[in-house]
């Protein structure tokens, strides 16, 4: 159970290509890749916006689909809300999850789950794009053709290789699409949509953190 709400969190892109993977690179070269409209808004107080993900297992003949908004907030976290087909949320904030389903509310720890802080930093520093963060714990690697850039993650630490053996990030004028392989195998593809930076934190959001 605690290892899928982590595997939950996990929310994103196609299969990586082979080529986006050839030698790591520095983050300050992996930021000249990025447009500057991205770096822009991942600077905000607040990133808001829509996704559609889709969860590729092995044992499934089918995806299975969720929708639904988040929200980033710098230094705070991230709330990861799912609202079709069945509502939920999720909490990343510091080195704790916090899941709220069904009216019931369950907080881990990273004592209780290995390799949480790890992914708390990773999904606060893919919105903030964090690279110098994201290069602490992942091999970056980067290519950019025309006005379409993609970064792509390898774990530098068995905790978090569990978790996830290779991410991509997609992007134009803003991040698009990501895209997680785990540790069995199994694919989770997020497209991002209407993505909003916000000068501040809205109070509803903000009530939502611990």
């Amino acid at each position: 159970m605690r290892a899928g709400l982590l595997l939950a969190l996990l929310l994103v892109l196609p299969a990586a290509r082979a080529e986006l993977f050839p030698t790591p690179r520095r983050a300050a070269e992996i930021e000249a890749l990025v447009s500057a409209e991205t770096r822009a808004s991942a600077h905000g107080a607040a990133l808001t916006g829509s996704f559609v993900q889709k969860k590729f297992l092995a044992e499934l003949p089918q995806p299975l689909r969720s929708s639904g908004d988040f929200v980033y907030a710098r230094g705070r976290g991230v709330i990861w809300r799912v609202r079709q087909p069945l509502s939920a949320e999720y909490v990343l904030a510091g080195n704790s999850l916090i899941a709220r389903e069904g009216g019931s509310e369950q907080r881990l720890g990273a004592d209780a789950q290995p390799g949480l802080a790890a992914v708390s930093r990773l999904f606060a520093a893919l919105f903030a794009l964090d690279l110098e963060s994201l290069e602490r714990d992942f091999l970056l690697y980067g290519e950019r053709s025309g006005s379409r850039w993609s970064i792509g993650l390898k774990p530098r630490h068995a905790a978090l290789a569990g978790a996830l053996t290779e991410a991509r990030l997609d992007g134009s004028r803003q991040l698009e699409r990501v895209v997680i392989t785990d540790g069995r195998g199994d694919r989770t593809e997020i497209e991002l949509e209407q993505l909003q930076a916000l000068d501040a934190l809205p109070p509803e959001a903000l009530a939502r953190f611990p």
